[in-house]
This record gives C-alpha cells, sequence and structure tokens, in this order.
C-alpha cells in the first residue's frame, strides 16, 4: 500500500466537524465527537481511515491473512 503525504494545517468549517484520514488527508463523513467503538473505518493505534484506504488496508490484510494460512498448511503437509 501506497502512504499519500496531504497538507496538515488546512481547516475548514466541514473539516474543524469531520475526521481526517490518517492515510491520505480526506475529510470522512465520521463526526470527530463520534465515539471510536461506533466508527466504521477506526483502526486502534492507528487512527481514522476514510472508506477508500480502509478498504484497502482491508483487502491487503486478508490477503495477508490467506496466504499466511495456506504457508502453514504447506508446512503442516510437507511435516
Amino acid at each position: 500500500m501506497m502512504l499519500r503525504k496531504f497538507k496538515a494545517g488546512q481547516s475548514s468549517a466541514k473539516s474543524d466537524l469531520y475526521e481526517r484520514c490518517v492515510l491520505c488527508g480526506r475529510i470522512t463523513n465520521i463526526p470527530r465527537d463520534l465515539p471510536i467503538d461506533r466508527r466504521v473505518g477506526y483502526v486502534p493505534g492507528g487512527g481514522q481511515l476514510c472508506c477508500r484506504c480502509y478498504d484497502e488496508v482491508m483487502r491487503e490484510t486478508e490477503l495477508d491473512i490467506k496466504q499466511q494460512w495456506s504457508a502453514s498448511a504447506d508446512e503442516m503437509a510437507s511435516g
């Protein structure tokens, strides 16, 4: 996954009310005052992601898990 840099410090009324994605800097549709346990796209220890970045991260995570399971199954079969 490629991390994108964004210009911090740009403020608008919307960015004051909604979270920014910690990867790409887009303003999300998640209100800042929404508790983290009710958020979609929040990664503990990482922060809030926009829908696009969340989908990308989850897709890569799922692929990593499948590869690990496959490698473990191969080791067990040959062992």
